[in-house]
């Protein structure tokens, strides 16, 4: 923890932006996903949990693609390897958590 916070302070204002925003990018569309995926529960539910899977999916993948052509045409200056190695890391980050939970 201490050498994550020495390595951010050491980091321009830029890449701690563009990072901010790499991050924001995964979690805005995933939290819209989870919302819209898990308004049904149930056996009886079934058809309608699927296509809120899929909607949910297909608006996940909509989010993000409209917020990184949002953040690169709007936000000057950025750090285009910031926003991404940190969308990146979060991404990977889900696997681990996700692979540590069901061990």
């Amino acid at each position: 923890m201490l050498v994550s916070i020495a390595w951010l302070l050491s980091l321009s204002k830029l890449t701690i932006f563009s990072a901010i925003i790499g991050a924001g990018i995964f979690i805005g569309p995933n939290a819209y996903f989870s919302y819209y995926a898990f308004r049904h529960t149930g056996a009886q539910a079934a058809t309608q949990v699927a296509q809120s899977f899929y909607r949910g999916e297909a608006g996940k993948f909509i989010l993000t693609a409209v917020m990184f052509a949002v953040s690169f045409a709007v936000v000057r200056p950025i750090n285009g390897v910031a926003v991404f190695l940190s969308y990146m890391l979060f991404m990977v980050l889900t696997w681990v958590l996700a692979w540590r939970a069901t061990r």
